[in-house]
């Protein structure tokens, strides 16, 4: 039998993702012999950013790391500073902060849903292709775009990079007439969100699933965001403090990002879809029933499924939303804290998963040592390995189809090309369990 010649797949630019980056496979037989994940961005390095800097900064400086997930790491970075001062945020800044990282999630997931993973699941080459053919369904996703963006701006205090939330407090506080205002927006939302689990119910997903372990954060009693324990659907089950003692880190080739596995454990799944099968008995009743309307069954591990998780969990945000600014009328209150020597650790939950901070100040309240391991990264080596399990299925399709099939794999992890590549080899040692 004549053996079968090595077959390359090149992706040079994979259209839809957040940031810059392409593909470059080798298969022979059943076999993958290269696989590179291509970033086109350089590391940011943010724990030299902030290094030096007074507590007070550091927020604020972290929020622009990412544009998409700026909300994200301004409160990831809070709520660590306040682990190392000791401090416990009151009732109100707490639930104002979920408002902020729920108006988040509704943006980022309505962005990914349909401006990055509906046009190819609905048989178009681009978003303006299915503008054109179906302009209402584009104009849902602005709105819902737009809700996250106004709830951030009304919160938070600004449209991007919002910077209203401070250490063991929040100011300026929303006033109770923009609350109300965006309770009635909130309101007529949602049908948008329950159109849009319509929507993915009716994709038609591809076909593939992997054991995979699945991470995320399970609070005792909500729907996680910034509060509970690690959990996966392999066992694991280890306190936010603890979590970055059960990772091992090893060089990504050719890149300046590091690929991360569970210690004695292998490669790992953050974001959406995991949050959504480790946590749907901890959903509201109507984010449970849209998942229940939904053709996927969760648990599942299909990483194509994850456009359906979004859909769930922007039933979710919404719904939360709601009832959090029923319960709000905010009051100034004290927010004073004593500097002092410690580290502080946060574990909380980004629109794309799991998001960890780490932060060593001095008795001054300037940072000595800082980490941020984002869930890009965690996700990469997991992404890796459903590639070389995909590549081998689809080698022997049409160049163009097998080529479309594997970027679609590569959005439905909704990666930032940025957070592939900003952690230093440096910090790796103290940063994480192990190295290799």
């Amino acid at each position: 039998m004549t053996a079968q010649a090595p077959r390359g797949i090149q992706v040079e630019y994979a259209p839809r993702v957040e940031g810059e980056g392409g593909l470059d496979i080798v298969v022979s037989g059943a076999e993958i012999t290269r696989l590179r994940l291509k970033v086109f961005e350089h590391p940011r390095h943010p724990q030299a950013v902030v290094v030096g800097q007074p507590i007070a900064e550091v927020p604020a400086v972290v929020a622009r790391l990412c544009g998409s997930c700026a909300a994200a790491h301004h409160l990831a970075a809070l709520q660590a500073l306040e682990d190392a001062l000791g401090l416990s945020p009151s009732p109100q800044t707490r639930a104002l902060r979920r408002l902020l990282a729920l108006a988040q999630w509704i943006q980022s997931h309505a962005i990914h849903i349909y401006l990055l993973a509906a046009p190819a699941l609905l048989g178009y080459r681009s978003t303006c292709a299915l503008a054109s053919a179906h302009p209402e369904v584009v104009q849902r996703a602005l709105r819902l775009k737009k809700l996250g963006a106004e709830l951030t701006a009304a919160v938070g205090g600004r449209r991007t990079a919002p910077l209203a939330a401070r250490i063991n407090g929040f100011s300026p506080l929303p006033t109770l007439a923009a609350l109300e205002r965006l309770h009635a927006r909130l309101a007529r939302a949602r049908a948008d969100a329950t159109d849009t689990v319509a929507l993915v119910s009716g994709l038609s997903l591809p076909s593939f699933s992997r054991a995979t372990e699945h991470v995320a954060l399970r609070a005792p009693e909500q729907y996680p965001v910034s509060e509970g324990r690690l959990r996966s659907t392999a066992g694991l089950d280890v306190a936010a403090r603890d979590y970055l003692a059960q990772l091992c880190a090893q060089p990504a080739p050719g890149s300046g990002s590091y690929l991360f596995t569970l210690a004695d454990r292998g490669s790992f799944l953050v974001g959406p879809l995991a949050r959504v099968n480790l946590n749907r008995d901890r959903l509201c009743p109507a984010a449970a029933q849209a998942a229940q309307s939904c053709s996927v069954v969760f648990p599942t591990f299909n990483p194509f499924a994850s456009v359906v998780a979004r859909a769930v969990e922007l039933v979710q945000a919404i719904e939360e939303c709601l009832r959090l600014l029923e319960r709000l009328n905010p009051v100034s209150e004290e927010d004073g804290y004593t500097v002092r020597a410690g580290e502080g650790i946060s574990v909380t939950e980004a629109p794309r998963g799991t998001l960890v901070h780490r932060y060593v100040i001095d008795s001054e309240g300037r940072v000595r040592a800082a980490a941020v391991l984002t869930p890009t990264a965690q996700s990469l080596r997991c992404l890796a390995e459903d590639l070389c399990a995909l590549a081998p299925q689809v080698a022997d399709w049409p160049e163009e189809d097998r080529k479309l099939r594997l970027e679609l794999l590569v959005r439905s992890y909704d990666l930032c090309g940025a957070c592939c590549s900003e952690l230093p080899g440096e910090t790796v040692p103290s940063f994480v369990g192990r190295k290799g």
